[in-house]
């Protein structure tokens, strides 16, 4: 075991938005003696991620945006924009759709990330439990910014449907992260290409990775690895394919299953120990 790398929300992450820092700390400790890396693999950006970690961001490996970025640290190893002829053409799809409104649509770049000032007030503060920098514009067509991912919401019912309409394009990869959400990236980007970037770099093998995931963006992510674990509370197709289903991200099942391979140990946590970064309107 070389490489632990898990997503967060709905899998380290409480639905509350917390984890056990205390537990979570003292089972990092014991990964640095191993030398083993522990990868951060979310749909969610950079900034964000590092936020969670505080003292000990740089020393966390990150695969962002859905594998559109992997930084090491602070050092940034990959990173994939969207051509602009093609973010003009995805983003004039969604807002001549019948199903589909530009009000919850978000372009996340490498400058920060965009949002219309049509939007509802809920959507934006709803964003900013996910990106920071986010910025209020009249249009998508006139921001000027290397977009890096494209998210949007929609009725759950909708979620399948317009997922396979945005995959028409040949150039795109959508997929649901769950939470009524659809991610567009380049198409040859998944979580599973930011850990095929971590085994060049790190000279290590898919067989000798671990990787915990709850939802549709964790599935390529978890056939390539040697270990794949789900959470309870993760959609049927990726228990499916799982190794084993560990206890719920609220039962912090990730922590658990870690303490298991790393020998047993439990490690002593506070149930008033929850990391909470709340929204913030400076982002």
């Amino acid at each position: 075991m070389k490489i632990i790398a898990t997503d967060m929300d709905g899998t380290f992450l409480r639905e509350d938005k917390t984890y056990d820092t205390t537990r979570f700390k003292k089972i990092f400790e014991e990964l640095q003696k191993k030398k083993i890396h522990f990868v951060i693999a979310s749909g969610n950006q950079y900034l964000r991620l590092r936020e969670y970690f505080e003292d000990i961001a740089d020393k966390l490996i990150y695969i962002a945006e859905n594998g559109a970025q992997v930084w090491v640290g602070s050092k940034q190893i990959a990173s994939h924009s969207l051509p602009p002829n093609l973010v003009s053409q995805v983003v004039y799809s969604i807002l001549n759709h019948p199903k589909m409104s530009g009000d919850k649509v978000l372009l996340s770049g490498k400058k920060g990330a965009y949002v219309l000032n049509s939007a509802e007030k809920s959507y934006k503060e709803k964003m900013h439990n996910f990106y920071r920098n986010i910025k209020v514009v009249n249009d998508f067509y006139s921001v000027d910014d290397e977009i890096i991912k494209i998210t949007m919401n929609f009725e759950h019912e909708d979620v399948k449907e317009l997922e396979t309409f945005l995959n028409a394009f040949p150039e795109v990869r959508a997929t649901t992260s769950g939470f009524q959400s659809i991610d567009v990236v380049c198409s040859e980007i998944s979580k599973e290409s930011g850990i095929n970037v971590l085994c060049s770099y790190f000279q290590v093998s898919a067989d000798e990775i671990v990787a915990f995931g709850d939802n549709l963006n964790d599935l390529e992510m978890l056939k390539a690895v040697g270990q794949a674990y789900a959470t309870k509370n993760a959609v049927e197709d990726i228990k499916n394919i799982a190794l084993e289903v560990v206890p719920s991200c609220e039962e912090q099942g990730v922590l658990l299953k870690i303490e298991k391979l790393l020998g047993g140990k439990k490690y002593e946590s506070s149930s008033s120990d929850r990391f909470f970064q709340g929204i913030s309107h400076e982002c």
